[in-house]
């Protein structure tokens, strides 16, 4: 369970590098082929630079609700096998406690029959 929230966030991480080379070059792309006067195309750059950074805000805001999801499961998990953890503990209390008496019992009869055979 935990590798599958290692590779979602993996997933993420890429994607967002991913996202940002692909600005990078489509930005480098239009400079390169841009047929426009010098001012136009600071327009349109200003415009897509405008658009990309609410892109990656976008591409951010989803990647954090992931984590905080996946850290939220990993808490879950945690408490779950503590939780599950400290029973089998108050079970293997409870069954060494019950074998002492047991065994105490067992002497203690064991005494009683050998002072009634030695009497």
């Amino acid at each position: 369970m935990r590798a599958q929230h290692t590779d979602s966030i993996g997933m993420m991480a890429n994607f967002i590098v991913g996202a940002l080379i692909g600005a990078f070059v489509g930005v480098i792309a239009g400079l390169w082929f841009a047929p426009q006067s010098g001012k136009e195309t600071q327009r349109r750059l200003r415009k897509e630079a405008i658009r990309l950074r609410q892109q990656l805000g976008d591409s951010v805001d989803g990647a954090r609700a992931e984590i905080e999801h996946v850290a939220e499961n990993a808490k879950t998990t945690a408490q779950a096998t503590v939780e599950e953890a400290a029973h089998k503990v108050d079970r293997a209390v409870q069954n060494g406690q019950q074998a002492v008496y047991d065994s105490v019992e067992s002497i203690t009869q064991a005494v009683n029959r050998a002072q009634r055979t030695s009497v």
